[in-house]
């Protein structure tokens, strides 16, 4: 049995600790780190006690940050996201499906795209425009639909100075028997020199070749006719056939024909040129020619 001085420390000491009031310690709170649901929870601001968040497979709910707007639109002619597929897949049949029946629209040229049959052995172009205006096309002047066109001097119709004239080669020419045909321009020359009443032969025959005269012309010393024939043999002794009519000259007299460019007489192929006389006055003249 405690004796009263006992008890009253032990009451002091009770007292004393009372008054402290010291508090109990709390036990922890569990705190769900992930939560799993169907839809996204709404988190409320300031709380610190919202979890994240999963579907029901687990995969973790995250939001995408970025500055600006982002815009993710459908393409044209894909109504439902579940077309995206049918799209790359099919591309023939979603341009049909947004086509509108307009052939100028790009749907339209999709459409043909995806529906030509394309040849490569021969693919067939139709130039619309060339600078903006449309080809020329035919013959006539140039202009700015026509595309410039560089001219190689080896091309058909292309010729060198001195060579032989293409048959393809654009030349100057005339209407000859209804026929286009190139001038004629002298290259050679004979002499007209008679004193006596002969036949001459003035331009030998050169195998089938023609003789061209483009210019002749001749002065009498005196009275007597002169002519132009053609013939084979020795100075046209044989097939002599006359070219010209006699002319009649008389001293001091004579005539001129031609001027170089383009002939007045051909003799025929195989034949040579020759000049009769009938009288022994002295004739005296010139003859211009090309053989070919």
């Amino acid at each position: 049995m405690l004796s009263r001085p006992k008890l009253l420390i032990a009451g002091l000491v009770g007292a004393w600790l009372a008054a402290l009031a010291v508090p109990a310690i709390a036990q922890p709170t569990t705190i769900s780190l992930v939560t799993a649901t169907s839809a996204q929870p709404t988190y409320v601001e300031g709380s610190t006690s919202n979890p994240l968040s999963t579907n029901l497979t687990g995969d973790l709910r995250t939001i995408a940050k970025q500055s600006g707007t982002w815009t993710v639109s459908l393409p044209t002619g894909a109504a439902t996201a579940a077309n995206q597929s049918t799209e790359i897949t099919n591309f023939g049949a979603i341009a049909d499906s947004a086509y509108s029946g307009s052939a100028t629209t790009a749907m339209g040229y999709l459409r043909a795209i995806a529906a030509a049959a394309i040849d490569t052995s021969n693919v067939n172009t139709n130039i619309a425009q060339i600078n903006g205006v449309a080809p020329l096309m035919g013959s006539g002047a140039t202009g700015t639909g026509s595309a410039r066109v560089t001219v190689a001097t080896d091309s058909p119709g292309m010729g060198s100075t001195g060579a032989t004239a293409p048959s393809t080669a654009v030349l100057v020419g005339g209407n000859s028997a209804g026929l286009l045909t190139a001038i004629i321009q002298a290259n050679a020359s004979a002499a007209i020199s008679v004193s006596t009443a002969t036949t001459t032969q003035l331009v030998p025959l050169s195998g089938s070749t023609k003789i061209y005269v483009t210019a002749w012309d001749v002065v009498a010393a005196g009275t007597g006719n002169i002519k132009l024939v053609h013939g084979t043999g020795s100075s046209c002794g044989t097939d002599t056939t006359d070219l010209t009519g006699n002319y009649n000259l008389v001293a001091q007299a004579g005539l001129s024909k031609g001027g170089g460019l383009g002939p007045v007489i051909v003799v025929p192929a195989g034949k040579a040129l020759c000049v009769t006389t009938s009288a022994a006055v002295g004739m005296a003249g010139s003859v211009a020619y090309t053989q070919f």
